[in-house]
């Protein structure tokens, strides 16, 4: 079910529904915080920070789901998530 979650809310961002997202987000973290889930507790937390940035859909879940994905990469910068 929270895999299930965190797709819905990478799909809310692939067709720019902020809206969806925010909802998806934080029904994931709710839901990851109370099974004791805490990887998609961070995960739901590293969407929530990269979504305003926009990253091209394609780096999405690399940025998300690898704890040692800096948005240096992404951004040029030492900004880490």
């Amino acid at each position: 079910m929270l895999l299930c979650e965190l797709l819905q809310a990478m799909l809310a961002y692939a067709v720019g529904d902020e809206q969806r997202l925010q909802t998806e987000v934080a029904a994931l973290a709710r839901h990851a915080q109370a099974t004791g889930h805490l990887v998609y507790y961070r995960e739901s937390q590293r969407l929530a920070q990269i979504a305003p940035l926009r990253p091209p859909l394609n780096q999405l879940p690399r940025l998300v789901s690898c704890p040692a994905q800096k948005l240096s990469d992404f951004l040029g910068s030492e900004v880490a998530v």
